[in-house]
C-alpha cells in the first residue's frame, strides 16, 4: 500500500493523516485554506508531496508542504 496524505474539513481548519500499512496517524492541524484543501482532497501520495513544483503560487499551499516531511518524520518514528 503507498503511503498517503489526507485531509479532513471543519469549519475553520484542516487536519492532515498520514495513512499508511502500519495505520492511519495525526499529523497537524492548519487554518482552511480553500487551495489547500482542493490541493489535498482526495489525497495525495508521498511521492506526489516531495516532488511538489508548484512553489510561490500559494503561500499556504508551499507553508503546509514544507511542514508535511517534518510531521511525517515524526509519526513514524513513534509508530516504530
Amino acid at each position: 500500500m503507498k503511503t498517503k496524505i489526507t485531509v479532513t474539513k471543519n469549519e475553520e481548519s484542516l487536519s492532515f493523516y498520514l495513512i499508511s500499512e502500519i495505520g492511519k496517524f495525526f499529523l497537524f492541524t492548519h487554518s482552511f485554506s480553500d487551495a489547500v484543501f482542493r490541493y489535498f482532497r482526495r489525497g495525495r501520495s508521498e511521492r506526489e508531496v516531495r516532488s511538489f513544483k508548484a512553489w510561490n503560487q500559494d503561500k499556504k499551499l508551499d507553508k503546509v508542504i514544507e511542514m508535511i516531511p517534518l510531521y511525517m518524520a515524526y509519526a513514524r518514528r513513534e509508530a516504530a
